[in-house]
């Protein structure tokens, strides 16, 4: 009876802690840190560059607001099983490392975003189309 309770006891306590989990934040550079923003399409050509500072600003900070943990990993170099994607490369002008990649796509009307080997967001379907189109 005393080994019911305590089995009982511990599956409470870990689908409590499992309930409270924080959602992971996307991790994008500082924008002061960020010199352009590039947007280039799965076959290599480029769609777009911003350079101006208050819209590499502007972007960030909705990028942020306006992304929400997917709950899935991101276990490869690039998205898999996915015909269209984006880059969404951040050329940085203070670090050593010298861009920071994220990849956009949609998948059953859903867009996404993914940090490779970090995290996969979720992505405002308005970002994603006045990034992508």
């Amino acid at each position: 009876m005393k080994k019911t309770i305590a089995l009982l006891l511990s599956l409470l306590c870990f689908f409590l802690l499992s309930a409270c989990a924080e959602d992971k934040k996307i991790s994008f550079p500082p924008a002061e840190n960020i010199s352009q923003i590039e947007i280039i399409e799965s076959d290599g050509k480029s769609l777009k560059r911003i350079t101006q500072a208050d819209k590499i600003s502007a972007l960030v900070e909705d990028m942020k607001e306006n992304t929400k943990d997917s709950g899935r990993e991101s276990v490869n170099d690039q998205p898999t099983n996915i015909e269209t994607y984006y880059i969404l490369e951040f050329h940085l002008s203070k670090s050593a490392d010298s861009t920071k990649k994220f990849y956009l796509y949609k998948d059953k009307d859903t867009c996404y975003i993914e940090e490779p080997y970090t995290g996969i967001w979720t992505l405002k379907n308005e970002i994603y189309d006045e990034l992508c189109h």
